[in-house]
């Protein structure tokens, strides 16, 4: 007999397959069914929990999550198809969706693109509406919708593949069909609800709105206000409500956060955590280490920056008159030199300086005696005022003509002509006929100068440079070629070339000049102008020239203790900022190595694999202390108090100079968990952190035992809220009965002062620009005041009292408008321009926005609509 299992299976092969067959569907059919009714409806099965509750019924998780996931499944396919019909060519033709072409992705989907639980319940609570009303689609219609969506490029084969491939054959065309279904009859309803707020994408505020919120930024008013405040009244409340009342303020505010802003109940817990927060100072470090530094590379440093021009005191500071009454600044311009004419020397006609103004030394080649040749101005240019008997204009300036007559000749010699260059011989010469014949002023055309220096003769020389000098050559530029006469017919080319040559070094700097000027004993001549006779006057062989380069007097510098702290505050910066960079980094790592251990202690704790003891916790103080640092334990703070501090306005730092998410939102949320080092900046303070949360409690609702004395504090301070409403209104109707009265007679006598008459004039809302929203104005004499006061104001009857409350309810004002402008007509005309308008487009904006959120929050109310948090 045959033992061989070939032999067995042969025997047995009718029984064996259908076993095979059993065992097959089982795998197949039988225990999938079995596991998805395990997961979505067996007993202690979650997916039959109550995510949301309305007035018509419940929905509960597994219809919910199964509905969501369908909802993403189709935006898959919906973008697959999408790529699909415009890579053959297609243009997407339904109402609402928006291909982007160049990043290849739907801009706009036309349905809700975001799915979840709350999402999947909204639109199918929508679809149900539409129903009811009359609204219906078959999938024949989705069909139809489909194909115009993909412009008829594809048959429905092609689809139902592209929906295969889109989503992993986890969908079926059935239920694409459905869900492309609900969501098209929901945006019916939607679109029915909100239509005329919407016309050609933009809002649809009617022209007597617009006007209104026009008013607001453009029209002006002045009002008379008196604070009435609430706390005043919160010892006339019932300090012992009922209990009806405590459970129904804490019902109102339980799922509400604490809001100073909002005057609602809050009693909701954020999440809370301490702090370890480690910082350095730059400032601190910088002050620390200057005064370490010794003092003798402190004047080592000192010395050098003065060697180099360092800690200079100006002659006056910018906008200080230093110039001596009478004398012309050197960059006043040419026209105030001719408001001052030099006083002629003796022997000489008196000139006038528009007609004979001196020339810089520069500008104007010097008359030589015979015995010197003239020389090309290329080879040598005029020497600089420095080197000449005349001295720049800002160490002295020239005064006019009447104050400092020209000097007896035994004092200076003659001047050369380069600085008083002869004037025409029709109007006044220079010099004797005899002797030297008046140069034409189209020869050597004279410059305007800002000095007032006597015109040279042999007889009387000029005055002495140090009294009156002559005006530099870079604040008294050559006169340009275009100007110039045209030189007479007898002129040789040399001269030419050296007028040309004048024009060009004018424009050099003067130390430039410098370097190729002549011996101040040899003044340079144009090869055009006549040579002296021979019987003309020397100079006085006693008398001495002008030095060739007088010696400036030495610039006054800032003294040592002056400038002591700012030098080592220079020398020890670099070395500040890399200590605190450093420490901090070097505390970080400790902290960050720490961080590692404690999450693998902590997932092991939770695997029940560890072993042995935890982590030892690194002592974050001392290790601060060792790197100069400062240190501080601070909290519980939540997100919001986080903010008062100054590691709470710190920000990572992404970049030069460029922050990234906040302290508040890495600490709460949810990116950080304990002992996980975050390294922030204040950029406000200068200030670098390194910090982790050492403690933390969670978001939660708080029961009524745990806030019961808070809510009696609610419910006392909305009892004081009524009673300081109440008594401001009778109090503006006492004032409205006496109209001829002040408002200070009518007020208590200690409270007088509190009478606000001059508020000045103000708009309702401060806009901002284009593409910004207008805020309200802040009134800084008055409490937070928000749209209540600013439409009390702008609307109640000129001259009359009436009662706003500020933003937060905690103060009632009396308030009185005294004045509006400009009048409505004229505002109305200025609202007739198209520009005007556009200044209210994004309040319009924000107007549609609040009606689509009042009409949401009143349909829910209508619905009882409900969520459970809990899921």
């Amino acid at each position: 007999m045959s033992t061989s299992p070939f032999e067995l299976f042969r025997r047995n092969l009718k029984p064996l397959m259908i076993a095979l067959t059993v065992l097959a569907m089982l795998a197949f059919v039988v225990l999938p069914a079995v596991d998805s009714w395990v997961r979505q409806g067996g007993p202690g099965g979650g997916d039959n929990a109550v995510v949301a509750s309305y007035k018509g019924g419940e929905f509960t998780t597994g219809p919910v999550n199964k509905f969501t996931q369908n909802h993403y499944r189709t935006l898959q396919f919906l973008q697959e198809l999408a790529l699909e019909t415009a890579q053959a060519g297609g243009t997407l033709k339904v109402p609402g969706f928006e291909f982007d072409e160049q990043r290849q992705q739907i801009s706009q989907w036309g349905i809700n693109s975001q799915p979840s639980a709350p999402t999947s319940v909204s639109v199918q609570l929508d679809a149900q509406r539409a129903l009811d009303l009359g609204f219906d689609l078959d999938h024949s219609a989705v069909k139809v919708w489909l194909n115009n969506f993909s412009d008829n490029k594809f048959t429905d084969t092609q689809i139902n593949q592209i929906l295969r491939r889109a989503t992993d054959r986890q969908m079926g065309q059935h239920d694409m069909l459905e869900q492309l279904r609900m969501h098209l009859l929901a945006n019916a309803i939607q679109q029915t609800s909100l239509a005329g707020l919407y016309a050609s994408g933009r809002s649809t505020i009617p022209p007597a709105e617009q006007f209104a919120l026009y008013k607001r930024l453009n029209e002006r008013a002045k009002a008379i206000a008196y604070p009435v405040l609430v706390d005043d009244f919160l010892a006339d409340t019932n300090a012992t409500p009922s209990e009806a009342e405590i459970q129904r303020v804490y019902d109102e505010g339980r799922d509400a956060y604490p809001n100073e802003t909002s005057d609602k109940p809050g009693f909701r817990r954020r999440s809370a955590a301490k702090f370890e927060v480690v910082s350095g100072d730059f400032e601190t470090f910088i002050s620390r280490l200057a005064a370490e530094v010794p003092e003798e590379k402190l004047r080592e440093e000192y010395d050098r920056q003065v060697a180099a021009g360092g800690f200079v005191v100006p002659d006056s500071m910018p906008g200080e008159n230093t110039v001596p009454p009478g004398d012309v600044p050197p960059n006043e311009s040419d026209e105030a030199a001719e408001e001052q004419p030099a006083e002629p020397a003796e022997g000489s006609p008196a000139e006038p300086m528009e007609d004979t103004p001196a020339e810089p030394a520069e500008e104007t080649p010097a008359e030589p005696a015979e015995e010197t040749p003239a020389e090309p101005m290329e080879e040598t240019p005029a020497e600089p005022a420095e080197e000449t008997p005349a001295e720049p204009a800002e160490e002295t300036p020239a005064e006019p003509a009447e104050e400092t007559p020209a000097e007896p000749a035994e004092e200076t010699p003659a001047e050369p002509a380069e600085e008083t260059p002869a004037e025409p011989a029709e109007e006044t010469p220079a010099e004797p006929a005899e002797e030297t014949p008046a140069e034409p002023m189209e020869e050597t055309p004279a410059e305007p100068a800002e000095e007032t220096p006597a015109e040279p003769a042999e007889e009387t020389p000029a005055e002495p440079a140090e009294e009156t000098p002559a005006e530099p050559a870079e604040e008294t530029p050559a006169e340009p070629a275009e100007e110039t006469p045209a030189e007479p017919e007898a002129e040789d080319q040399s001269s030419r070339m050296a007028g040309s040559e004048v024009r060009l070094v004018a424009f050099r700097p003067q130390e430039d000049a410098a370097d190729t000027e002549p011996q101040a004993d040899e003044p340079e001549t144009p090869a055009d102008e006549p040579e002296a006779p021979a019987d003309e006057p020397e100079a006085p062989a006693d008398e001495p020239e002008a030095p060739a380069d007088e010696p400036k007097a030495p610039a006054k510098v800032r003294p040592f203790e002056e400038v002591r702290q700012q030098i080592a505050e220079q020398m020890v910066t670099p070395d500040a900022f890399s200590k605190v960079r450093d420490g901090i980094a070097k505390v970080k790592e400790v902290m960050r190595k720490y961080s590692v251990e404690f999450a693998i202690y902590q997932a092991a704790v939770e695997d029940d694999t560890a072993e042995g003891p935890a982590p030892e916790r690194p002592d974050v103080e001392a290790l601060a202390k060792q790197y100069g640092l400062s240190y501080e334990l601070i909290g519980p703070h939540d997100a919001v108090s986080i903010q008062d501090t100054d590691v709470g306005q710190s920000a990572v730092m992404t970049g030069q100079f460029q922050m990234g998410a906040s302290f508040p939102q890495l600490m709460f949320g949810g990116q950080e968990g304990l002992y996980s080092p975050v390294e922030t900046t204040n950029f406000r303070s200068g200030q670098s952190f390194v910090s982790w949360k050492t403690e933390q409690t969670p978001d939660e609702v708080p029961v009524l035992v745990e806030v019961r004395d808070e809510v009696i504090a609610a419910i006392r301070y909305q009892e004081a809220q009524e009673l300081a409403r109440k008594a401001a209104e009778e109090l503006a109707a006492e004032a409205n009965a006496s109209p001829d009265k002040p408002l200070q007679e009518i007020v208590p006598e200690d409270r007088q002062e509190f009478v606000f008459d001059d508020l000045g004039e103000f708009p309702w809302m401060l806009w901002l620009g284009p593409g910004r929203m207008p805020m309200i104005w802040n009134l800084e004499a008055l409490n937070r005041v928000g749209d209540d006061f600013m439409r009390q104001v702008f609307t109640q009857p000129l001259n009359e009292y009436g009662v706003a409350p500020n933003e937060t309810k905690s103060v009632y004002y009396v308030v009185k408008t005294t004045q509006r402008t400009p009048e409505p007509e004229k505002l109305r005309d200025q609202f007739m321009q198209a520009t005007e308008r556009d200044t209210v487009r994004g309040m319009m904006t924000q107007e549609t926005l609040e009606l689509r959120q009042a009409y949401q929050i009143e349909l829910t109310e209508q619905l009882g609509l409900e969520f459970n948090e809990d899921e």
